[in-house]
């Protein structure tokens, strides 16, 4: 039986302890990683960007519709990058790593946004 002297330690703090001593601690810390997980997002957010300022800055739909289109087709490429990372065996493991949890995020992304965006053209576009 345990003593009446030992501390019960909480729940948070034995959460923070599982944290510190995860697997995916080992390989976060190493700066390959967010390279990894960072460069196959970095098209989509661009023309993300760019959409945003077409319609801050109120151009025509013209180019509001290609950016769009623009953005659609970056969204699609982002798995695709992510997964070329993944599998390129010359790359360091940490950034394969990371590549490979940037295509995951990338597909559950461009995939819902994918929708939004080919649910916006299936309505139609009109003035």
């Amino acid at each position: 039986m345990s003593s009446g002297k030992e501390k019960k330690r909480s729940p948070i703090a034995l959460m923070f302890d599982d944290m510190k001593n995860a697997p995916y601690r080992k390989y976060t810390k190493d700066w390959n990683f967010w390279v990894g997980l960072i460069i196959p997002a970095i098209l989509p957010v661009t023309v993300f960007i760019l959409v945003i300022l077409a319609e801050l800055l109120s151009w025509d739909w013209g180019v509001g519709i290609s950016l769009i289109f623009g953005l659609m087709c970056s969204l699609f490429l982002w798995p695709v990058i992510g997964f070329i990372l993944a599998s390129n065996i010359k790359i360091a493991e940490n950034m394969r790593k990371g590549g490979k949890i940037s295509a995951n995020i990338g597909l559950i992304i461009g995939s819902l946004l994918g929708l939004m965006i080919l649910s916006f053209f299936s309505g139609g576009v009109t003035n």
